[in-house]
Parts: C-alpha cells; structure tokens; sequence
C-alpha cells in the first residue's frame, strides 16, 4: 500500500540500514546516521542511571532524593529518553518528508508498519515473559498482564506492569509509527487544496502539534480526577517526537547547502554546548517526583544534542570517534534490549542485596547493566534478528549517483 503521489525512515538498528528516499536531483542527504547507535546507547544507559536511583532511593528509608544530588542526576539521566523519541522523529519521519515535500510517492505503508512490528514487538513480549516467569502476576489479572503484551499497559495498570513499567514508552512509540502515515497522507490531501508551500505546511504541522500536545498534558496537571498514567499518554507525549521531526525537515530543505559549510565546526560545537547547557539547566529544573510531566527544556536537550550529530555529519560527512567505535556500535546495536531489560534485572537484583545506600546504587547501576547487557546479547541473536530478516523495504532506493556511507545504523525501534 502507498499514499500520495508523485504529481503532488527504530527504531529501533534496522531502518536507519535501509536508504533514504533520495531522487537523483535532490539534496544529499544521509543514508545512514553514523553517531545513531552511540546516541541510542548512552540513552539508554541514561533511563538505567534514572531508574537505579530512584529504586534505590525508594528502598532506602534514609534517603532524600528531592534534596539530594541524586535527584539532579536523576533528572539528567531521564533525558535519554527523549533521546529516543527524537531519534524515532528523524529517522522514520524523514522518508515521508522527503517524498511530500519532494513531491514523489510515499514509501510503502504496508512494509513500513511490518518492519516496526517486527523490530519491537517480538522483543517486548519476550520482556513481558521473563518478567512474568521471574517475579510471577503480582496479583494482577488476565486482563491487566494482556495489557502489556497489547501495549495498553497505562489503560490498565497494575503491579505486574510495573515491573514493565518503562515499557510506556513503546506504547507511545506504537502510537506514533501509527500515525506518521496518517499525517503524512493528510499533509498530501492539504497540499493539493492550497497554495502553501509543502515545506510551509510540515512547518506548521509540527508547530501544530507541539502546541497541542503540550497544551493537552497541561491540562492534565490540573485535572485530579486522571490518573497519573494520562501523562504518559501518546497525545501527552507528541511533543517529545517534535525536534526529530524538525532535523528531518531541515535535512530536506537544507542538507546540499550545508555540505562543506565553512565554519561548520563552530556550528556543530554551539549545537553541542547549547544541548548540554539546556540539559544542565534541566537537573535542576524538576524534582524526581515530576519525571513524568511534560519538559520542555528535556525535548530541546535532546533535540540539540542529537542535532549536533547530525551537523556534524551534514556538513563534513564524519561522526565522532568516541560515539562510533567498535564496542559502541555493538552495544549500540542491542540498546533496545538493554532498555528493555534493564528495569527486572535491576529490581531482581534490588530484592536481593541489603546494604547501604551508595553501594546499593553502584551496585544497581553496575549489576543492572551487566545483566541487561547479556540479555540483551542473547535477545538480539535468538530472537530480534530472526525476525528482522522477515522485514520487506520500505523506503525508496537511492539514486546511483548517491554514495553509501558505511557506518552503524541509528533509531532501536
């Protein structure tokens, strides 16, 4: 099946290994994101750090985490996941910005929603199992465990999917594959009724839904009578996709202009050290009570950070060595797992150490990981690559004339 036409891209390691859309008289643009599988890494690592201290905090009767520095590292480390969804944003939405503002038919939505099943769904489920089989149903019902397996765990929660708490995410990331081709078909309905430039209209899209999302979890905060599970809602969570999206748009429009950019170090240097200052900025913005409430300054961290990369990679076709080496790109290549993963191995191993509570957190961060990590290693050999190997392409070839960069892959989905 495909949308629109010519006369008018988890990621996820699997799609950022298949081509960009990319006529022959088009921009250059990337066909694989060189920095993407460090990036997703150290987002993970981040999500782990998070987690760890708030476990740690939340079995140790003596601590303070709205006071102590533990808190601020908290918030620092949950940044990662918005590293994730802008990382989802750019590497999934740039095809379908291509092909519209292109004017060129969109990729097939059939292979597309195949190949994001198949990236997230077996490995998920294969989670939920061993979750099910290490710490049992937790008293929840039928019901409540098929809510994680269908991805609605947030509709029905209980303390099974609390194990699986860190799962939402997915849910969210679900929503979102679902409607990419959605907008991406509206945005070509719109674009025959009106004079609008389609660069113009993706504009807008995206202020749009900026707006609208945080507007919507706004309005969340003040209603007593939602559970908390409303702001991890998709519509809540929209926002977060939104400077993913932006990066592939400006990849579109801009990316044969900034091949060779003078000065484009200095660019790319700005880039990096605004992401960090505004993420600096955001440690100390929000107590750990509020990690689930909309952050405006999280979405812009990450967004800048992951838009260094992609400068640097724009404009001198290179990445950074520490984010591209070997050990980063095979971790890298199983950060899903590791995410996945890495919240039962932490609270297994929570059940079982009774110390204090710096060592707990060492040990939590430490045992967390390594464990995650095989996990994760054996996950992706018996299970995630089997079933990637069923996946059909989705985006358009390259033109011949575009030429392949060898390099890891980006998005986990």
């Amino acid at each position: 099946m495909r949308l629109g036409a010519p006369d008018g891209a988890a990621d996820a390691p699997p799609e950022a290994r298949e081509h960009a859309t990319q006529p022959s008289d088009a921009a250059p643009r990337l066909d694989r994101f060189l920095a993407g599988d460090g990036l997703r890494l150290l987002a993970a690592v981040g999500v782990l750090v998070f987690h760890a201290l708030v476990v740690a905090s939340t079995t140790h009767p003596d601590a303070t985490p709205d006071d102590s520095i533990d808190a601020r590292i908290a918030n620092l480390g949950r940044i990662g996941l918005w590293v994730f969804f802008v990382l989802s944003g750019y590497l999934l939405a740039r095809p379908f910005v291509a092909a519209f503002v292109e004017r060129r038919e969109l990729p097939s939505v059939r292979n597309y929603m195949r190949n994001r099943l198949l990236r997230i769904v077996p490995a998920l489920w294969l989670a939920a199992i061993l979750t099910l089989i290490v710490f049992g149903r937790q008293g929840a019902g039928l019901g409540q465990i098929a809510a994680v397996f269908l991805f609605v765990q947030e509709a029905d929660s209980s303390a099974f999917s609390r194990h699986m708490l860190h799962a939402w995410s997915v849910d969210v990331e679900l929503a979102f594959y679902l409607l990419l081709p959605l907008a991406a078909a509206a945005l070509f309905w719109i674009a025959r009724r009106t004079r609008v430039p389609r660069a113009g209209l993706v504009w807008l899209l995206l202020a749009g839904v900026w707006l609208a999302s945080l507007a919507f979890q706004r309005a969340l905060e003040s209603n007593t009578l939602l559970s908390d599970g409303w702001q991890r809602s998709p519509p809540a969570v929209f926002y977060a996709f939104v400077p993913g999206l932006v990066l592939a748009l400006v990849e579109v429009q801009f990316g044969a202009r900034l091949r060779g950019l003078r000065g484009a170090r200095v660019l790319v240097t700005a880039l990096l050290a605004g992401g960090l200052a505004i993420a600096t900025v955001h440690t100390f913005q929000l107590p750990a009570d509020s990690a689930w409430k909309p952050s405006i300054t999280a979405a812009l961290a990450a967004g800048a950070i992951v838009g260094s990369a992609l400068m640097l990679q724009w404009t001198t076709g290179g990445a950074w060595r520490a984010l591209t080496n070997r050990p980063i790109q095979w971790l890298g290549e199983r950060s899903y797992g590791i995410y996945l993963f890495h919240l039962g191995a932490m609270l297994w191993i929570d059940d079982r150490i009774d110390v204090s509570h710096g060592a707990r957190r060492a040990i939590l961060i430490a045992g967390a990981f390594a464990l995650a990590t095989a996990l994760a290693a054996l996950s992706y050999r018996f299970v995630e690559q089997p079933f990637l190997r069923l996946r059909h392409g989705w985006r358009q070839p390259p033109a011949a004339s575009h030429a392949s960069r060898k390099g890891p892959a980006s998005a986990w989905r």
